[in-house]
């Protein structure tokens, strides 16, 4: 019948139906002790923003496991009346530092620095839900289309964004 094996789990030819199931436990748990430091490294940014947004810096993956109050969405929502508000009609793309600036009106947008600081998490979230977590948007007309459905019943409601936030943590979170 052949020499025994070491790994007799391994043996496609004996159980096919679960010889996969041990070799996928071994990888995952693997794959978990990897990422675990990364996570624990995440996590203490998370601390560090959610208590000094002086020091905010965009980090992918601590604001994919980061949640935000929905009263910080709906502050930033409030802020983009119109597509036009945050993306000039000639431009043919989007970048995260492009909205954030037209938004905190620190580059002459469309609030020209009269209004509150807003909280930088909440406009990464909202940015977010436009691009899947990356940091361009280049589809002017989907996110003028997003921007109106939040606006469809009165007040900005956070959940409009629900979609589009679950697509960029799983693309965040997936990538790293």
């Amino acid at each position: 019948e052949g020499p025994p094996q070491a790994l007799p789990f391994l043996d496609m030819g004996a159980r096919p139906r679960r010889a996969w199931a041990p070799a996928l436990l071994v990888l995952l748990a693997a794959s978990i002790a990897f990422v675990a430091p990364s996570r624990r490294q995440a996590m203490r940014g998370i601390a560090r923003a959610a208590g000094d947004e002086e020091g905010y810096k965009y980090n992918p993956f601590a604001w994919a496991v980061d949640s935000v109050p929905d009263d910080r969405i709906v502050e930033v929502m409030e802020r983009i009346p119109s597509i036009d508000s945050v993306w000039p009609s000639g431009s043919g793309s989007l970048t995260r530092s492009d909205f954030r600036e037209r938004l905190q009106g620190s580059s002459g947008g469309f609030f020209g620095g009269s209004a509150p600081k807003l909280d930088e998490r909440a406009v990464d979230t909202v940015f977010n839900s436009f691009n899947g977590g990356t940091w361009l948007v280049s589809d002017r007309e989907r996110t003028s289309e997003a921007i109106q459905s939040w606006r469809r019943e009165g007040a900005p409601k956070p959940e409009a964004l629900t979609g589009g936030l679950l697509n960029a943590r799983f693309q965040v979170i997936g990538a790293e």
